[in-house]
């Protein structure tokens, strides 16, 4: 149902922007809670197929592939070491396993931050991140004072990161 859904929409939305220059993007939320166990509940009861031998972001990649839009991914700042144990948490396995699936499907993927973070631990996890999952894209997310306080050089070097 939700790659039907998701079809409708682009197909909808392409004949909109079709010959506009305008570029889709489609965000797909990020479910990294359970991630770690063998069932990945969470991820079902959303409707991603995505079970231990499956990888069920492919099919979402594909149908994006058909529409020529870019994958948007959020989490992009995060470790898996950062989250608790008791919840089975791994964002960085996460944005692994999508960014295979945009490989295989010949998308583009976007990157957000998910949290208010902008303290140098996370902004080298978004700059290693930029460069193994070759984003084209990433967007900071919840604007605030802290947000603007980044210095010149850091947003040199994302932006030189996001160019390779």
């Amino acid at each position: 149902m939700l790659l039907d859904h998701a079809e409708r929409i682009l197909t909808s939305a392409t004949s909109i922007f079709n010959n506009r220059g305008v570029k889709i993007s489609v965000k797909i939320a990020r479910i990294h809670s359970h991630y770690g166990t063998r069932s990945h509940a969470p991820e079902l009861t959303a409707g991603y197929y995505d079970t231990r031998f499956r990888n069920g972001y492919i099919p979402m990649a594909k149908t994006l592939s058909r529409h020529v839009a870019v994958l948007n991914f959020t989490c992009i700042e995060m470790c898996n070491h950062e989250q608790p144990q008791d919840a089975h948490c791994s964002p960085e396995s996460l944005v692994q396993q999508v960014a295979l699936a945009t490989r295989e499907a010949h998308v583009l993927i976007s990157g957000e931050n998910a949290l208010p973070r902008y303290d140098d631990y996370a902004h080298e996890q978004i700059l290693r991140a930029a460069e193994n999952e070759e984003m084209c894209a990433f967007t900071y997310l919840r604007l605030n004072r802290e947000v603007f306080q980044v210095t010149q050089p850091l947003v040199e070097e994302a932006a030189v990161a996001l160019m390779l």
